[in-house]
């Protein structure tokens, strides 16, 4: 994959947490100069001082996928290629955990002009904070900056590391820059002495260890969410034009257009020293940022003199942000934010003349862009990770906008190559890459994974299902070992899951929606391979299913042994179990009809008809409804149970919702979903 280039780090730091590195080499290039590049985790790459690329593209440990990008060169001139990175060495969910290196170089004419491990030169960027606190348990750590410190040169070594290269099929991501011209709100911020610690966060702090790998809190000097949390405050509609003037003591807040991923970019001028802490969120509740209820940090610490252009590392997920100078006097001159997302710069038209209906198809739209970016990602802001099952409905936005299926091409093949040795035999990981050293799965999500991979065959043509038989087989297998004496599951291990609603208390004993996903991939599986006691099996699971679990009006969702150990059906009804009866062929139509009708007419979101049963949640209930509606050819009343379910969504924050309600995440990857639904009904 690479003619030259070795992998590189700063000497004697590829094993340290939260080392910021920028490597840099000249060259003279031509118009067909193409750059190489890969890493451990992620960087930015800079050409004559513009932003040109954010990666990599994240894949399994020991593999590395390798960017190829067009150079815009000054033909016949000397350019400058700077790549920035970081060097995290620690557990997440957003990329596996693995020594830190660079690997790249600059091609012309197919001659290397410029590799690592003989033309870049090393710099630590002093200016980053090492020891900071966690970003969530899910990614890494918050960002702290001294920019009053130098970048230091120091020697590089090559890293002795036995990597499998691989293509990047993912396209490269999309940068551009919206230029915020005026302060949302310009005020002033006291001091109060308020607890800091987030219940929700406490597990990123405190449980440091062999699990959650960071920097001890004593050895923590900077922490910016303590200070955010001291702050009294109101951000209030009072518009200021930049550039803006600011004390110690004072804050400006900014809002984008909408709800957004990337980075922030900050020009202005100290007086002197100066500090500042950036504050940011998808949302504001009753004026402030909702820092109790986060489950990330979303702080930033910026110390600095004179002039400044600060622009931060990480890419967040975000619509509001501040600017609070806790010491110093400034002049903000002009704030941007950079922008990183999917190129999907022209969606397929939608045929509709419904304004609500366009705005909702443009913010899963925008959904979609903030969270494919090289796999599909469920949100940008606390994880940025790769989830089976949100991936199941994401996947088919993705080739309905581009008709390929690069981006799910990396997606499937990074949990085929996935060795996770703390999870059973057979088992896929929830999430990928992805470090689980708690052992942590959820069952079901290996399901979907199936789920996902029949429709992906039809989606790519070149797929050989003959390549998934073994995995497939080793995942039948862990499953085989819970099985009880109607071959139904029970009991099984790991974090069982459902959907988000008070159905996912009920998966202990024998859980009848998992058992009807369970039944449905049996027979997927038998059907690809031909493999006639799978299917017979499949049949068997499901007139049991019916049996045990079918009231004579709704499916229950659980039933739970007694104490001569004979299982007992339990009072619990849930509207998701329903919809799980009816997508994986428990249910029909022609045999269920009385609980299709009621369906159709009784659940329509927000109804208060049937009141003892739990209602859906957005995920997944209101999407597999969403499915079975379309199916079932109820197109009106689909397109008014979107607008009632998404409308406000699209309204506040022009992304979609993980819930219902203004909850986690506001900008989730699974919504793009919507725009299959949209466009099957207006376009076909």
């Amino acid at each position: 994959m690479f003619n030259k280039a070795l992998p590189i780090w700063l000497e004697n730091k590829e094993k340290e947490k939260n080392i910021q590195a920028k490597f840099e080499a000249d060259f003279i290039g031509e118009e067909c100069t193409i750059l190489k590049i890969t890493g451990a985790t992620f960087y930015k790459v800079f050409l004559n001082g513009n932003l040109i690329h954010y990666g990599p593209s994240p894949t399994a440990g020991g593999y590395a996928r390798v960017d190829v990008i067009k150079l815009d060169v000054n033909s016949g001139e000397k350019n400058t290629i700077l790549v920035e990175a970081a060097g995290y060495n620690c557990y997440t969910y957003a990329a596996v955990k693995q020594i830190s290196y660079i690997q790249a170089e600059i091609l012309c004419h197919d001659k290397c002009i410029a590799a690592t491990g003989y033309d870049f030169t090393g710099y630590f960027v002093a200016s980053k904070v090492q020891k900071t606190m966690r970003y969530s348990f899910q990614r890494h750590f918050t960002e702290v900056w001294d920019m009053t410190k130098e970048d230091i040169r120091e020697a590089v070594s090559i890293q002795k590391l036995d990597l499998k290269y691989l293509e990047r099929r993912a396209p490269l991501p999309d940068i551009d820059v919206e230029q915020i011209k005026t302060a949302y709100s310009k005020s002033e911020f006291l001091y109060t002495e308020n607890d800091w610690r987030i219940s929700s966060l406490q597990g990123a702090t405190d449980n440091i260890g062999d699990e959650i790998d960071g920097f001890e809190l004593n050895d923590i000097v900077h922490r910016p969410i303590k200070e955010l949390s001291n702050f009294n405050y109101n951000i209030t509609a009072k518009r200021v034009m930049l550039p803006c003037g600011l004390s110690e003591g004072e804050f400006a807040a900014f809002e984008c257009e909408k709800n957004t991923c990337g980075m922030i970019n900050l020009r202005y001028k100290a007086d002197g020293n100066c500090k500042i802490i950036i504050a940011f969120d998808e949302k504001l509740i009753d004026g402030k940022f909702d820092y109790k209820n986060w489950e990330t940090f979303n702080v930033i610490e910026v110390n600095s003199a004179g002039e400044t252009n600060f622009t931060n590392f990480e890419v967040y997920g975000f619509k509001y942000f501040a600017v609070f100078v806790v010491e110093g006097t400034l002049e903000i001159e002009e704030v941007n934010v950079v922008k990183i997302r999917n190129p999907i710069k022209n969606p397929p038209k939608l045929n509709c003349e419904d304004e609500e209906i366009l705005k909702i198809y443009a913010s899963a739209c925008e959904s979609a862009r903030c969270n494919s970016l090289a796999i599909f990602m469920d949100c940008p802001t606390r994880e940025r990770a790769g989830w089976l099952c949100d991936s199941y409905f994401a996947a088919q936005a993705a080739y309905t906008f581009s008709g390929n299926t690069y981006i799910e091409d990396d997606f499937i093949e990074n949990f085929t190559l996935a060795k996770c040795d703390k999870l059973p035999k057979g088992m896929l990981p929830m999430c990928y890459p992805a470090d689980h050293p708690n052992g942590n799965y959820i069952p079901q999500w290996a399901m979907w994974f199936i789920l996902q991979l029949d429709q992906y065959k039809e989606r790519n043509k070149n797929v050989n299902i003959e390549e998934y038989k073994q995995l497939s087989y080793d995942l039948l297998k862990h499953f085989e070992s819970f099985e009880n004496e109607f071959q139904l599951l029970e009991n099984l291990s790991g974090w069982n899951f459902v959907e988000w609603s008070e159905a996912n208390a009920w998966t202990e004993g024998i859980n009848f929606p998992t058992n009807m996903l369970y039944c449905h991939i049996n027979k997927i599986i038998g059907g690809w391979f031909n493999d006639k006691a799978l299917i017979t099996k499949s049949e068997m699971l499901k007139r049991k299913i019916i049996e045990l679990s079918f009231d004579g009006k709704f499916f229950r969702d659980q039933a739970l042994r007694n104490q001569d150990n004979v299982p007992i059906l339990c009072e619990h009804i849930s509207e998701v179990c329903q919809y799980y009866a009816f997508m994986f062929e428990i249910a029909d139509r022609e045999n269920f009809n009385e609980l299709y009708k009621m369906l159709v007419t009784d659940f329509v979101p927000g109804s208060e008809n049937w009141n003892n049963i739990e209602k859906a949640n957005a995920f997944m209930g209101m999407y597999m409804r969403m499915e079975l509606l379309l199916k079932w050819g109820h197109k009106d009343q689909l397109l008014k149970e979107i607008k009632m379910f998404f409308g406000h969504m699209s309204d506040i924050t022009g992304t979609l919702w993980e819930h219902k309600h203004m909850t986690n995440s506001l900008n989730h990857g699974f919504t793009a979903y919507l725009c299959v639904l949209l466009l099957e009904i207006f376009n076909k």
